[in-house]
């Protein structure tokens, strides 16, 4: 059996079906052999829904989104960044509402996000008010300069990785983030005054030994692997986080970036240190019939919801503290080109048997009223007229 590998890609602001065709594609090729649902870039701030046939609906985390199916487990690579506040309230939500325990295999060296990096992240954006960057509160972005700086002298010790843990004074090293990187990096953010909710919240005891309980869950949980789980599994499936034009490469649109890769360049990475390049991969460009955004940064062809004339209730994204209500937008054609070009720019002559497909989602909300024309460096190849695998159609590769 020839091991089929998919690569699922947000060619937005995220939010265009990814979770969808995830599912999709698992569904699909674990009828014919064992799947890795492969999370390769960003962390617990993806929410990828998933609704099965039968109506079983989640919003995925840190488990892929193709769960749902058998002979399906998760890896979670080196570039994703684990949080076991919400990797166990994740594992909790699937045991008791689907009696699910997908197995997960996590890379030694993932970061992992503390509750600091949190409530950092929280504090920050606050003290902004409306001007504030548009994170979702999760950390991510804090957890990365973490990791990535040596301010204040801070020591490279206390830069947790997942295969650092067993032999590391957790209590201890938390105690030194807390009393002396955390008020220095509040200060980075212009925060030097805090509230008494804020003061108590970092320095509880309560806080800091449930989070050290909670990553020895997460960890008793996983299976530690390295990138050679990928020779396990008959099939491999990709799936990313937030959308291309959030990529941290995508210097139009700083400061209201992600921290992360959201294109290519992490499968890439995986599957050319694998020895895949001859391998059968359909790279998938996952795009709504219309645009979506969350928080603040620039938005093009931003419309009102109304304008548009899209009546259903996003389930998935309703008002977040931190980043306020899902933004709208009409497809914009000139962006989503761009996009496009750069990212299989980035894998043109890398791969001797690849496909760049295009997947369009939303049908059922908003007719496509754009042409995705031959200039394009993908053809359409399946639409979704619903949020279930059974609403999505192959089609011939044509123009919608």
């Amino acid at each position: 059996m020839e091991k089929q590998i998919k690569v699922v890609i947000g060619a937005n602001f995220g939010d265009e079906g990814k979770g969808l065709m995830t599912d999709y594609f698992c569904n699909e090729l674990s009828a014919n052999g064992s799947v890795l649902n492969i999370r390769h870039n960003g962390g617990a701030q993806a929410g990828h829904t998933v609704v099965t046939p039968d109506g079983k609906r989640h919003v995925f985390s840190h488990f892929g989104a193709g769960s749902f199916n058998p002979h399906v487990a998760t890896y979670l690579s080196e570039d994703f960044i684990l949080n076991p506040i919400l990797f166990c309230k994740e594992l909790e939500a699937l045991k008791k509402q689907f009696n699910l325990t997908p197995r997960v295999y996590i890379h030694p060296n993932c970061r992992i996000t503390t509750p600091y990096d949190m409530l950092v992240n929280q504090i920050a954006e606050n003290s902004l008010g409306d001007n504030r960057h548009g994170s979702c509160g999760l950390g991510i972005n804090e957890t990365v300069v973490r990791y990535h700086s040596l301010m204040f002298g801070y020591p490279q010790r206390n830069l947790l990785s997942a295969k650092k843990i067993l032999s590391t004074p957790l209590d201890l090293i938390l105690m030194d983030i807390r009393k002396r990187y955390v008020p220095a990096r509040l200060k980075e953010h212009g925060v030097t005054n805090l509230s008494m909710e804020d003061y108590e919240r970092i320095h509880s005891d309560v806080l800091l030994y449930r989070w050290i309980d909670q990553l020895h869950e997460m960890l008793s949980y996983c299976r530690m692997a390295d990138d050679s789980v990928l020779n396990i599994y008959d099939h491999l499936i990709f799936e990313g986080a937030q959308g291309l034009l959030l990529d941290m490469d995508n210097k139009p649109f700083a400061p209201y970036l992600t921290t992360s890769k959201t294109g290519s360049d992490n499968p890439k990475n995986i599957l050319l240190a694998a020895h895949y390049s001859d391998a059968d991969i359909e790279v998938c460009y996952v795009t709504r019939s219309y645009f979506t955004r969350h928080g603040n940064g620039p938005f093009p062809s931003e419309c009102s919801k109304s304008d548009l004339g899209i009546e259903a209730a996003d389930q998935t994204n309703r008002k977040n503290e931190f980043q306020g209500e899902l933004r709208y937008g009409r497809f914009d054609m000139e962006l989503f080109r761009a996009s496009l070009l750069r990212d299989t720019a980035y894998l043109a002559n890398d791969f001797s048997n690849m496909k760049n497909v295009l997947a369009v989602t939303h049908l059922d909300e908003l007719a496509f009223e754009d042409t995705l024309d031959c200039t394009l460096p993908a053809k359409v190849k399946y639409l979704s007229l619903g949020e279930k695998r059974t609403d999505i159609q192959v089609v011939a590769e044509r123009i919608v």
